[in-house]
């Protein structure tokens, strides 16, 4: 035979528990702000006021800071300037004050202009006409080439610098001009050997002479 017992005591719910508290472990972290310059920055130039960095989202909070610093490269072409403090807290959120930062140092200088080039040298090809029934002479002056005009002057030997009228073959030459000023000049042995640009055809053959030749006659009834 099997006896039951049943026991009249009822379970008390116990009291609540303390609440548990976050706890940060120090962690070093360094941290960087940035400004861009057209003038060296010293140690006067510094974040002017409280910086807040939060350990929870790794972010750096700069609304304090009026004199132009940011966690982030800004825009622009001025030489970017840094400074950096390493923070070390227990705490979600660690404030970073003027002092703290390192003097500002440039990490990217702005890019610099260059030395001035030499002078471009003024260039020109110069062509020159003369009309004779043989090669010509060429020029035995030195002559003046005016860059901006195509001016030249001091020709002689019956050349010019347009295409003369007349029936002789056209004979052309050619120098070069090039100076670093506003006028080259040209030696007579510059020139290149004269060559035949344009001449006269040869007559053509005889043209026949046409005519439509009429005749007339009167008379009283048609005639065929």
């Amino acid at each position: 035979m099997t006896t039951t017992y049943y026991s009249s005591f009822q379970p008390l719910e116990g009291n609540p528990g303390v609440k548990g508290s976050a706890t940060f472990v120090p962690v070093s972290v360094p941290v960087t702000l940035f400004r861009r310059s057209s003038t060296p920055l010293t140690a006067a130039d510094k974040p002017n006021g409280p910086v807040i960095y939060n350990y929870m989202t790794a972010e750096t909070d700069v609304s304090a800071v009026t004199n132009g610093w940011t966690p982030r490269n800004p825009p622009g072409i001025d030489t970017i300037y840094m400074v950096t403090y390493t923070v070390t807290g227990s705490q979600q959120t660690v404030t970073i004050n003027t002092a703290d930062w390192s003097t500002p140092e440039v990490l990217i200088l702005r890019p610099q202009d260059g030395a001035a080039g030499a002078a471009g040298l003024n260039n020109a090809s110069v062509f020159i006409y003369r009309r004779s029934a043989s090669a010509p002479a060429l020029p035995t002056a030195s002559t003046t080439y005016t860059f901006a005009t195509g001016a030249l002057t001091g020709l002689n030997n019956g050349w010019t610098t347009t295409v003369p009228a007349g029936t002789d073959p056209l004979y052309v030459a050619v120098a070069a001009a090039s100076s670093a000023s506003a006028t080259d000049t040209i030696a007579a042995n510059e020139w290149s050997s004269p060559v035949i640009l344009a001449r006269d055809g040869a007559t053509g053959a005889a043209g026949l002479n046409s005519a439509a030749v009429f005749i007339y006659k009167r008379a009283a009834a048609q005639v065929s």
